[in-house]
């Protein structure tokens, strides 16, 4: 008849019971975090390019070509656009008349000053 384990038996099965199911769970995560990498240096690149390609499609667009002739020759506009300068907005009503209600409901209109 088989002597029945010691508790330290018991305790070194389970141990490495424990230490394989370990062993395989950290090869998955391990994968996984090699894939992430990946995908966030593959990202940084596609950024790269569109912007390249962004540059590229402007430099066309200021020698001269328009959007309808880039795509005649089989060039689509970029997915992503140069940020360019800021538009400058005039300060609403700059200039401009302003008709103002009086007391006694009359209006008129007060001609506003340009700010420089």
């Amino acid at each position: 008849m088989a002597t029945p384990p010691t508790p330290e038996q018991y305790e070194d099965r389970a141990r490495q019971l424990l230490e394989e199911q370990l062993a395989g769970r950290m090869s998955t995560v391990q994968a996984m975090a090699r894939t992430r990498t990946a995908l966030r240096e593959a990202k940084a690149v596609v950024t790269e390019r569109q912007k390249e390609d962004a540059e590229a499609y402007a430099a066309c667009t200021r020698a001269g070509w328009t959007e309808q002739e880039l795509d005649r020759v089989g060039v689509s506009p970029p997915e992503v656009r140069v940020p360019g300068r800021p538009r400058n907005r005039k300060q609403r009503g700059q200039g401009q008349a302003e008709t103002v209600s009086t007391a006694d409901g009359e209006h008129r209109e007060n001609a506003r000053e340009e700010q420089p």
